[in-house]
């Protein structure tokens, strides 16, 4: 699966201040049904964003660039003073006020009074990295230097350093797994159990609307994972399952908290995307160690 690039999105819910994300869901495909080799390979998780190089009114600012000044990306001339938003910006005045003597609005004057009235954390992720980010992008804009190269190391700076402030850790151990034999009873009654949690997990692709609810979903299913009787021979990938499940309630209590902080909800999300194909990697490498036991599947049973 090809991750979208979170610095492009960091830098978006910085200037808007939301979280533009739409969560698709998942499925779980087997592509032959005699076969577990391919097990989960088409477990996915797509998450659409903005394009960071839009320029919706041909003003000369880009669409995220008109969420600085809140002036209208669809609108070449915001204020209707007969000049343009990206010429009015270029000679520091204000596209959302009728010149010629409007008053210049600075991006971090903007951006603050966003954060001030969407009640985001003062102490947020959100609110330093966004200092620091437009603090660093009026500098490279007033030099006249600013290029798409010197935005890009920018933003791919911030947006890993806001990720890097999640550290999300698995609950169990082995020691929280109900170990049985190998035998092919063992391994139809597992797979069976396995693969409906799976679909469980797909089923709950309503809940992403309500973060809490769905965190609270998956943690709960990994600790039904964890009750599963588990063969010796997948153990370690069934560990794997269970603890990349409570990692993505863990990274959704994260995206809880998207109105206080959500370009930290955000970098969440984006983490959630990574675990989602750890889990479908997991699934793969799991169906792999199971071919050739014997296993068939039909009628929607392993046997």
């Amino acid at each position: 699966m090809k991750m979208p690039s979170p610095k492009i999105s960091l830098l978006l819910v910085c200037c808007a201040l939301f979280v533009g994300i739409v969560i698709i869901g998942s499925k779980f495909v087997k592509n032959d049904p005699k076969k577990t080799g391919d097990l989960g390979k088409e477990l996915s998780v797509d998450i659409y964003f903005k394009d960071s190089n839009k320029d919706s009114d041909n003003d000369g600012l880009l669409d995220w660039e008109e969420t600085l000044w809140s002036s209208n990306s669809n609108e070449a001339d915001t204020d209707g003073d007969g000049t343009n938003d990206g010429d009015e910006v270029k000679a520091n005045r204000n596209p959302n006020v009728k010149g010629p003597n409007d008053q210049y609005l600075t991006p971090e004057e903007s951006i603050l009074a966003r954060i001030s009235t969407q009640k985001v954390d003062k102490n947020s992720i959100t609110t330093q990295a966004s200092a620091l980010l437009l603090s660093e992008y009026a500098k490279l804009k007033s030099s006249g230097n600013l290029t798409a190269e010197q935005t890009s190391a920018l933003t791919e700076q911030i947006a890993r350093a806001v990720i890097d402030q999640i550290n999300l850790s698995g609950a169990y151990t082995e020691a929280n797994l109900i170990v049985v034999s190998s035998k092919k009873e063992d391994l139809v009654n597992y797979m069976n159990q396995i693969v409906q949690k799976h679909n469980q997990a797909i089923g709950s692709a309503s809940l992403l609307n309500d973060s809490q609810a769905a965190a609270l979903f998956y943690k709960n299913l990994a600790s039904g994972i964890t009750k599963i009787p588990v063969p010796d021979i997948v153990k370690t990938e069934h560990l794997i399952i269970a603890n990349e499940y409570y990692k993505i309630s863990e990274a959704l209590n994260y995206v809880v908290k998207q109105q206080q902080d959500p370009m930290l909800a955000l970098a969440a999300t984006t983490i959630y995307e990574k675990i989602a194909e750890n889990i479908a990697n997991t699934y793969g490498q799991l169906g792999t160690k199971l071919a050739g036991k014997g296993l068939i599947y039909e009628n929607g049973t392993f046997k």
